[in-house]
């Protein structure tokens, strides 16, 4: 019910996105991983390893997250001490997703001869720095991108991948180098937008029949989408959208909470995974909303489990959980 009724997820209808379908193998590695964790059913662990491989390959945010689930997958073997956790771990997780993701990236050194998984990731280290050079410079965000452009190199797409990847990072540097003060102001706003942010740009443009330009919907530096709010409909619909997401975030809070008291480990599970998905979403200048997306429908559980357990303890109870037995291995 609280997925239906996302206001993220009902703004992103407006078109066909890479986020819906990284979302969609995104949730059945986390059913598949919060079942394994119920189970230690070892097909569930392969399932929840082919789903984060097919993620990655969606959007390449995922791909950060493979050595914190093999980590976590250590901390649990170690905590559990079972070598046969460890054998199915790494028999039925680590060894699949090397093979899958590994497989993308020879395939990338023999065609290009760029041996990564992709090159976005140097891209980005230089062209996020376009709020920074909007601030510094006093021009818009559209401007600062056009700038960073015009000062790469001369032919520089017919250059092969290993040297892009290579110039990128090399003019990235320095920009990195002069702007880290300003990303740390920054960050806590970003990360505030990221959570909280109604996607209010194509909301508008769903609900008003608004027209907008991809700069203006996808360079928001601003706190508010001032632009948009221009009348009473345009600022009541921006007070009722946020109010819900505001509810589903503590609820969550809350959900959370109480699964932390009966199975601690899938709630550290989903929490690591939230946080890993919210700080890569709010790493950047203008923190787009539609970044909650890989996470918004784990909220959205959380929220419905607080709900449940609301239900059944009923008001008078909310603060009483008893404590259920971890299952073994």
């Amino acid at each position: 019910g609280f997925c239906a009724a996302s206001v993220l997820y009902f703004s992103l209808a407006y078109a066909v996105l890479t986020e819906t379908l990284c979302v969609f193998f995104l949730s059945w590695f986390v059913c598949l991983s919060v079942r394994w964790l119920d189970t230690f059913n070892k097909w569930d662990l392969l399932g929840a390893a082919i789903s984060l491989a097919a993620g990655v390959y969606v959007r390449p945010a995922a791909y950060y997250f493979i050595p914190l689930a093999v980590m976590g997958l250590i901390g649990l073997t170690i905590s559990k001490k079972s070598r046969s956790l460890g054998k199915q771990s790494l028999l039925f997780f680590v060894l699949p997703v090397i093979w899958l993701i590994g497989a993308w990236q020879v395939r990338n050194y023999m065609q290009t001869g760029y041996g990564g998984f992709t090159s976005v990731g140097a891209y980005n280290l230089y062209i996020w720095n376009e709020d920074y050079i909007a601030h510094q410079n006093g021009i818009s965000v559209t401007q600062a991108h056009q700038q960073l452009h015009a000062q790469l190199p001369e032919n520089f797409y017919a250059l092969p991948a290993t040297e892009q990847v290579r110039t990128y990072k090399k003019l990235a540097a320095p920009l990195l180098k002069q702007s880290w003060k300003h990303k740390l102001r920054q960050g806590p706003r970003w990360a505030a937008k990221t959570l909280l942010g109604n996607n209010y740009a194509h909301l508008s443009q769903l609900v008003f029949g608004k027209e907008i330009t991809p700069s203006q919907a996808l360079n928001q530096t601003a706190s508010l989408p001032r632009p948009w709010l221009t009348g009473w409909a345009e600022k009541l619909l921006f007070v009722v959208t946020l109010l819900p997401i505001i509810g589903i975030i503590l609820l969550a809070g809350w959900g959370l909470w109480e699964l932390l008291k009966i199975r601690r480990t899938a709630a550290l599970f989903l929490t690591i995974y939230c946080f890993y998905f919210w700080a890569i979403g709010s790493s950047f200048f203008g923190a787009y909303t539609r970044l909650r997306a890989p996470f918004e429908f784990v909220l959205c559980i959380l929220a419905g489990l607080a709900v449940c357990f609301w239900k059944k303890r009923g008001p008078h109870q909310a603060g009483h959980t008893q404590k259920l037995p971890e299952t073994k291995i």
